[in-house]
């Protein structure tokens, strides 16, 4: 037979087989199923003789295997941690990537373009509190969206030649809080401009702010840009994630689990008290496994072994729930 016989049906229906009333041949013909040895745990009845008491065992899994029998193993799933980037910080992180990539005049000599990681470590600490989203102009939309798919006419506008290049350097300074000149000298040179670095930077001016503070020095009649008002709140953000970045960053080599998962077992000489946790496992839900310790020890799944009454044996059971 190459079955297992549960008898569920007929513990269901109270018509199970009292114990001993049936004999189960093991699949290679055997009807040795294993006699009690001295050393097993024994109480006897004086009714019934000698009653060997059936061994409960349950656990926790880990990351580390744990074999609950030498053919079912329980161990948690794991992946590695997520760093929770801003949407805002997932663009720059992409579009200086490839931006990097751009060549420019001013590359240093042997300039190799950084890795994604490389950037990462800059920005690794830049989530939606440090450096949150926020509201893009149509334009801005159409740029951004035009930098992310490397395109490198528009990359090249930012990153190839002068870096101010209206109305793209504006674009991107209002948005994400630092010239493209500061982008290039930080994420791909890896030495930040004396304007903008972790710890100071200045602020960001319009040209229109510019040229009226050169013709009429800091007068009131210099009004500056409300883009550039809010652009020297999202440096300020860029700045402090940076910052954290480098000096408390997460670790993207972490991993953690995906589910948590429990592990049972139980030992003795096989009997109807066993049958019964059994069946409640498999209607829980359990994958169960047993191990036959006597003739030629084996292990196999539950669903394909026949167990005998009285068979010295050890039955595991695991189960995994996804968070």
């Amino acid at each position: 037979m190459n079955e297992f016989k549960f008898r569920a049906d007929d513990l269901d229906s109270g018509n199970a087989a009292a114990p001993g009333n049936e004999i189960t041949r093991n699949p290679d013909g055997n009807t040795d199923v294993g006699n009690p040895k001295p050393e097993d745990p024994v109480v006897i009845d004086p009714d019934t003789g000698p009653v060997y008491p059936v061994v409960y065992k349950r656990g926790e899994c880990t990351k580390d295997p744990h074999a609950v029998v030498s053919c079912l193993s329980c161990q948690i799933t794991q992946r590695p941690l997520a760093i929770p980037l801003s949407e805002k910080a997932t663009q720059l992180l992409k579009i200086m990537e490839l931006g990097c990539a751009i060549t420019n005049k001013s590359d240093p000599k042997n300039y190799r373009a950084p890795s994604y990681a490389d950037i990462l470590k800059y920005l690794n600490q830049a989530n939606k509190t440090m450096y949150p989203d926020s509201a893009m102009t149509p334009r801005q939309q159409q740029n951004i969206a035009k930098w992310m798919s490397n395109d490198k006419k528009h990359l090249e506008r930012l990153f190839g030649g002068l870096w101010y290049s209206p109305p793209y350097s504006d674009d991107f300074e209002t948005y994400f809080g630092l010239e493209p000149r500061e982008a290039r000298y930080l994420f791909c040179y890896g030495q930040p401009d004396a304007t903008f670095t972790p710890d100071s930077f200045t602020p960001l001016y319009s040209i229109e702010y510019y040229s009226c503070v050169h013709e009429n020095g800091f007068s009131s009649q210099c009004r500056e840009r409300a883009s550039y008002i809010q652009g020297n709140l999202y440096r300020k953000q860029l700045a402090a994630s940076i910052q954290r970045s480098l000096t408390d960053p997460i670790n993207d080599q972490e991993m953690v689990p995906m589910n948590k998962c429990h592990w049972e077992s139980m030992s003795g000489f096989y009997s109807l008290e066993m049958e019964t946790k059994l069946i409640a496992w498999k209607n829980a839900g359990f994958e169960m496994a047993v191990h036959f310790e006597a003739g030629q020890p084996r292990c196999e799944s539950v669903s394909a072994a026949t167990i005998p009454l009285g068979a010295k044996v050890v039955v595991g059971a695991k189960k995994c729930e996804d968070f």
